[in-house]
């Protein structure tokens, strides 16, 4: 251990703690000596001028730059001039092999093919890279590259968790909705809607139904719901709504309402009263079991299982007849290593076997020639031996039968292992054709299924804030509504407390989707930009409020939300838009004659990771 560096960033660490508690002094004394009483130190007074946003949508328009010869598009109009301004230059386009890798892992999750390789690299065409981006963006693995993002941000799991984790048979379909979703281009504010109503909004449609799976997909504690007292079923309810009020508000408008339980939010302009309010507004949502499918949707649903099922049939066996001998030697392959591993168990259970019965007999001998004071503890050593001997004997008796039973056994043959025996010229063809069989075969299932882990909606009592959070001190009663610092835009549903348990979810999602909420569009186009750079515009994805970051590029982040909004809601015509920028198509190698005379802030680097 090197001692002396041990002192210098020890010593570097208490002067960076010190400095950042005298912060704290000199901002308290601040705001004591402005006369601010500790009412006035409230979230709403301090917050709202914070709170960037919470205001309305900007319409800045792309600067100019002195390198004109860069940019591709308008984004990249945004990007250069703080490069400009801190002494740096742009890197240089990435090669092509390095862009089609990456363009390639970040829309669809997978590497290009060696045959989608040569084709690019042997396509001069000006537009050879745009036409990879519209080949990706079409493709069904796009949906479920760009799904696997959105159930991370929405906590989708398939069991409860907590002590009993129980399984989630059927929350597979809304995994595949999302999956859906994001393939055939769904408006984001009726993706939106959807997940929080669709049953009341669209009760005819199985898809509409599905959707609602959002709001139940995140930890349940099934022990404290049913079990326990009356007290813990009461807390354990309030702890899930806090849960899901904390979901809807970090996913959709990118702020932590959820502190507001107990008190004002300390950062963000939320009083207690309105996290209430959304508490209410959600306040029927339980999960469970629900048939989705109508009398109608059922029958419809069968004539398309029919169709379905002959698609598959076609199919089979094409698949079948590139596989042909492949399939085989995989399984022979596997049958093969199944036996020698369990005649390796046999054999190590035959030795232990003998071993035990060698035990036996010397234990015997030696309880025959022991004297009468040492009989009762050797009589203890013998019976444990003959338990012994018993139990490795049923060990070894079914590894007998293990190794029988794999040598009969047959094996599936993994897709991957099928694929790298192929040769090399009918491999895309075999992808392409597996590929449809088993999107097939996920729509087979989503129609058999006829039930979903989405919302049973009951009715909710009356909602009353607690005072410090505790169910056991309820104040005044509130009604169903949303955060009024949210700039032009009304926090009044215009609901009674008693309101119907579907008003309330409808309203909410018309409240969240409503065009004059800038954070709606805000936050998903700095999502995006978060995963195909790692990081976002706003580095807290999750909260863009007063405790998040501050955005890198605002009026970036701005013109990207009301270019979202200008072409519809498109998610996919935003990927293409950032994906065909110049900054995306970058190399990431770092660039040190650009960098030779500048220290460039982290955030005007935008690096992509491949």
């Amino acid at each position: 251990m090197n001692h002396g560096s041990s002192k210098f960033g020890l010593a570097r660490l208490l002067r960076a703690a010190l400095g950042f508690f005298c912060g704290l002094v000199a901002s308290a004394d601040l705001t004591v000596s402005a006369g601010s009483s500790s009412a006035d130190r409230t979230s709403e007074p301090r917050s709202r001028n914070q709170s960037w946003a919470l205001r309305k949508l900007t319409d800045p328009q792309p600067p100019a730059v002195v390198r004109s010869d860069w940019p591709i598009n308008a984004l990249d109009r945004f990007v250069l001039p703080r490069h400009e301004a801190e002494g740096l230059a742009p890197s240089a386009r990435a090669d092509r092999r390095t862009l089609l890798r990456r363009v390639t892992f970040d829309l669809i999750g997978l590497p290009p093919t060696p045959e989608e390789l040569q084709d690019f690299l042997n396509d001069d065409s000006p537009r050879a890279y745009e036409k990879v981006v519209d080949r990706l963006l079409v493709s069904p693995h796009f949906g479920e590259r760009w799904a696997r993002h959105w159930l991370d941000v929405v906590r989708f799991a398939e069991s409860d968790g907590f002590e009993r984790n129980t399984l989630r048979p059927h929350a597979w379909p809304y995994r595949d909705w999302v999956i859906q979703a994001f393939n055939d281009d769904l408006p984001y504010p009726e993706f939106v809607r959807l997940q929080l109503a669709g049953d009341v909004l669209k009760p005819d449609d199985p898809g509409a139904v599905v959707a609602t799976g959002y709001l139940v997909t995140g930890p349940y504690d099934l022990s404290g719901t049913t079990a326990g007292t009356e007290a813990m079923r009461a807390a354990t309810r309030q702890d899930q709504l806090e849960d899901l009020v904390g979901s809807l508000g970090q996913t959709f408008l990118g702020l932590t309402i959820e502190c507001a339980r107990c008190h004002d939010h300390k950062y963000d302009p939320v009083p207690q009263r309105e996290y209430y309010q959304i508490a209410a507004a959600l306040g029927g949502v339980w999960p469970g079991a629900r048939e989705f499918l109508s009398e109608k949707a059922r029958n419809e649903a069968q004539q398309k299982h029919r169709e379905l099922a002959a698609e598959i049939e076609k199919v089979r066996p094409r698949v079948s007849a590139i596989e042909g001998v492949h399939r085989r030697q995989v399984e022979a392959d596997l049958r093969a290593e199944a036996v020698k591993s369990a005649a390796a168990s046999e054999a190590k259970a035959s030795h232990a076997l003998e071993d035990a019965a060698v035990k036996l007999v010397e234990t015997k001998k030696k309880a025959e020639a022991a004297n009468d004071s040492d009989q009762a503890k050797l009589a203890k050593e013998l019976e444990k031996a003959r338990e012994n001997l018993a139990s490795k004997g049923r060990e070894w008796e079914n590894t007998k039968s293990a190794v029988a039973k794999a040598r009969e056994s047959k094996p599936h043959a993994p897709y991957g292992m099928i694929l790298d025996r192929l040769p090399e010229e009918r491999r895309s063809e075999y992808r392409r054709l597996v590929f449809e069989v088993s999107h097939l075969e996920m729509r087979q299932r989503w129609l058999e299924s006829g039930s979903v882990n989405a919302i049973v909606p009951k009715q909710p009592q009356l909602f009353r804030m607690l005072n410090r959070g505790d169910f056991r001190s309820p104040g005044e009663v509130v009604g169903p509504g949303g955060i009024s610092a949210v700039e032009g835009l009304p926090a009044d549903f215009g609901l009674p407390p008693d309101a119907p348990e579907a008003q309330r979810r409808v309203r909410l999602a018309e409240w969240i989707t409503d065009p004059k909420n800038p954070l709606l569009a805000r936050v998903v186009v700095n999502r995006l930009w978060h995963y195909h750079f790692g990081t976002g515009l706003v580095e807290t994805p999750n909260d863009l409020g007063a405790n998040g970051a501050r955005p890198s590029h605002p009026e970036l982040l701005d013109w990207l939300a009301g270019e979202l909004i200008r072409e519809r809601w498109s998610l996919k015509k935003l990927h293409r838009l950032v994906v065909t920028s110049a900054c995306y198509q970058q190399a990431s190698r770092w660039n040190a004659e650009a960098s030779r005379w500048t220290a460039p802030t982290r955030r005007s680097r935008f690096r992509v990771g491949r």
